[in-house]
């Protein structure tokens, strides 16, 4: 898997205090809030981003994780200790030593009561929460490792790292682990898909694998980027695996179809951590330079930047209802960016005019909204009902593209293009 205040980049937003709203030419309604979760969504993006934590001056975060029941976030440091965090302020709970040397990954099972741990000392842990209280220790790991995953059910743990393999373990038996090897090079991190049958694994080679869980065999490679891949995830309905690289994109690949052409998304820098939000219609991706891109899953097209961290992002995870995407740096610090206000059903739908509207303006005193555009029409409509009040035709000669309110709503002014008339 891989607090000054935060800077952001909002795409298509319009707030007031009365609504939020998008208009178009062809009608006005209000736009769910937030990481909105149905596929290929046009409504904007309205959200805000808590102040930053700080968790330990100058000790990297090298991974973050939030627990199934939603009341912890965790987070993995550089010298080799754990955090537990209160997810809602981001404040330490417990600090507990966990390997001799950098905490590389994180994994929580999904009853929420189990925590693996890889480190760069070679071994993976295995911890009985809230208490952190040791299960196992597994140590046939050559060099570091890098990654760990739990099964969703919480009876496999995967692991990968320098020695080019990855290790099965079954949590129950405490048998020798399986020994899967296929990769060329590093193996940097490993997914299982939502049933547990499948496993993901992204190396320095440049290739993704799968493979089949229980017969422990690879069923696929996929392959694409012309550098190492940092990050692999599944999507949540497992149709897709997706993998962030050094080459500064993304590819998303069909698990079914091996022969299919990869969804490439671009970045600017080394993509260093990707996830999927519950509903799997978008898609978070960290890169080297500290932003974090939300992409439209079905259409690839990029919804929103989030910029607020000064150094790489090592780590990105979504709270199961959606709300909060949490991130972590290696300049040590943990950023939460919320959602406002949960997605809410549209105030009114209703056609404006056949032509663009080209402004809007709105009057919180008198509850009405106004739109004008092309053919110098100006309609107002009731903000609560969405019904039309007035509509008038010819106020320009051709398009209207300024309107504003005074302040009690009782006079309107208008502006047009190729206009030498303001009208009150």
């Amino acid at each position: 898997m891989s607090e000054s205040t935060l800077s952001s980049t909002r795409t298509g937003s319009l707030s007031t205090a009365a609504a939020i709203l998008v208009i178009t030419g062809l009608g006005i309604g209000t736009s769910s809030t937030g990481w909105a979760d149905e596929p290929d969504s046009k409504a904007p993006f309205e959200f805000e981003t808590a102040p930053s934590v700080i968790l330990r001056d100058s000790v990297d975060v090298l991974s973050i994780v939030v627990g199934a029941r939603g009341q912890y976030l965790f987070a993995a440091f550089y010298d080799g200790s754990v955090m537990t965090l209160d997810r809602e302020s981001r404040q330490p709970i417990r600090l507990v030593k966990c390997h001799d040397g950098p905490v590389s990954d994180l994994a929580i099972a999904g009853s929420g009561e189990l925590l693996a741990t890889a480190g760069y000392d070679g071994t993976v842990r295995l911890w009985r929460l809230p208490d952190f209280e040791p299960l196992a220790v597994m140590s046939e790991h050559t060099n570091r490792v890098l990654a760990v995953a739990l099964s969703p059910d919480g009876h496999t743990v995967a692991s990968c790292g320098f020695d080019k393999s990855i290790r099965l373990w079954n949590v129950d038996s405490g048998a020798e682990p399986v020994v899967l090897t296929g990769h060329k090079a590093t193996v940097r991190d490993v997914a299982f898909s939502a049933d547990g049958l499948t496993l993901a694994s992204a190396g320095d080679d440049g290739n993704v694998r799968l493979w089949n869980v229980e017969r422990h065999v690879e069923t696929g490679k996929r392959s694409g980027h012309t550098g190492r891949v940092r990050s692999v995830i599944f999507s949540p309905d497992g149709q897709t695996v997706a993998g962030g690289g050094e080459d500064g994109s993304v590819l998303l690949w069909s698990v079914a179809d091996s022969d299919a052409k990869p969804q490439t998304l671009i970045h600017e820098a080394m993509v260093r951590t990707v996830a999927f939000s519950p509903g799997g219609s978008l898609l978070a991706a960290g890169d080297a330079n500290g932003a974090i891109h939300l992409w439209d899953v079905k259409s690839g097209r990029l919804r929103v930047t989030l910029e607020g961290h000064q150094d790489a992002v090592t780590s990105l995870g979504f709270t199961a209802d959606s709300k909060t995407l949490f991130s972590s740096s290696f300049e040590g610090s943990i950023n939460a960016w919320n959602a406002k206000q949960p997605p809410h059903p549209a105030l009114a739908t209703m056609k404006v005019a056949a032509g663009k509207v080209w402004a809007t303006a709105v009057s919180q005193q008198t509850s009405r909204v106004t739109v004008g555009g092309r053919g110098g029409f100006v309609r107002i409509l009731d903000l609560t009902s969405g019904q039309p009040v007035a509509e008038l035709q010819g106020v320009h000669p051709s398009t209207v593209d300024c309107l504003e309110f005074s302040r009690d709503g009782s006079l309107l002014v208008t502006a047009g293009w190729r206009s030498e008339e303001v009208i009150v």
